[in-house]
């Protein structure tokens, strides 16, 4: 039985015409014919991401507003301002987390989540949840109960739902085509008008930043604070890197709905409202950091803090 129940569809905020209307119902008549058990309901799925959503804004407030506290609880140790700092960091990017899963849950009730931008952004939450909980595995010195059970409640959720709704769709299993894949990345370097030439630097700016957190080791220098890499900053830095690879897909989906000019539809607002907020709370912090001596003053920690500033402009 179908299970999709279609409230509208608009395209730029604007009721598109019949035969658009009509092929799309088609079309999800044919994606959901078989869509059946789990997270089948359109409903259901809403209230998933609802939740999922409301718990990655709780866990931001918690990580950048009380940092130390925040922090301190979860590794059941004292920190300190560098660890604070980039507690923060990642904290700034559940925003960009949670404004993924409270436009898919938009999507749910319109019956939208199989185009091809909704399915990015599943792939992205899926990609940041299953990397977080690599980092979690990873952590063998810090884990305990308080922090396996969280990360591993919120990350699990988000995995499973994300890959169940992605599977629903495409009837296939959760993962994109490798032509695909190779299609849009070299579409980042084939911008077609300015506005999405500036999302494509934005796509470029967030990736290379990701791979730098993630790539963080124990025992490694810090790129903008003293010392070296201990076991808190290197598990923060790479779960601040898989918040960044989410952004990254959330900067490519607004640099796609540049080139076919659809940046004043709904979808694309409000992901552009979410990229600059968490893009805002980073450079908040950077310049805290930087009057508080926290950070290196130099010309590493400048450039990223004007890249920073020139992004969310």
């Amino acid at each position: 039985p179908a299970v999709l129940q279609l409230v509208c569809f608009r395209q730029d905020d604007k009721p598109v015409s019949k035969d658009v209307e009509k092929a799309v119902q088609r079309n999800v008549a044919r994606v959901s014919h078989s869509m059946t058990g789990l997270l089948a309901n359109p409903s259901t799925q809403s209230s998933a991401y609802w939740t999922l959503g409301s718990a990655a804004i709780a866990t931001a407030a918690a990580a950048m507003l009380l940092p130390g506290v925040f922090a301190g609880l979860m590794f059941g140790a004292a920190t300190d301002p560098v660890v604070d700092s980039i507690a923060r960091a990642a904290g700034a990017t559940l925003i960009a987390s949670a404004t993924v899963k409270y436009t898919l849950k938009e999507a749910s009730l319109r019956g939208q989540l199989y185009m091809d931008t909704f399915q990015r952004l599943n792939l992205g939450l899926l990609l940041q949840s299953g990397l977080c909980l690599v980092v979690l595995a990873q952590a063998i010195s810090l884990r305990n109960p308080l922090l396996t059970a969280f990360l591993g409640t919120l990350c699990g959720a988000t995995m499973l739902l994300s890959s169940r709704i992605y599977y629903l769709n495409k009837a296939g299993w959760p993962l994109p085509s490798l032509t695909k894949t190779l299609s849009g990345a070299i579409s980042v370097l084939l911008p077609r008008n300015s506005p999405a030439t500036m999302y494509s630097l934005l796509t470029m700016a967030f990736a290379g930043m990701a791979a730098m957190c993630l790539g963080a080791s124990p025992g490694r220098p810090l790129v903008m604070y003293e010392g070296l890499s201990g076991p808190m900053t290197v598990f923060l830095h790479r779960v601040a890197g898989a918040g960044m690879l989410l952004q990254t897909l959330m900067a490519y989906s607004l640099k796609d709905g540049a080139d076919r000019e659809k940046l004043g539809a709904t979808t694309f607002r409000w992901l552009n409202l979410g990229l600059a907020g968490s893009l805002l709370v980073m450079v908040s912090n950077i310049t805290m950091d930087w009057q508080s001596g926290v950070l290196v003053h130099g010309p590493k920690t400048a450039g990223l803090l004007a890249a920073q500033i020139a992004a969310f402009m």
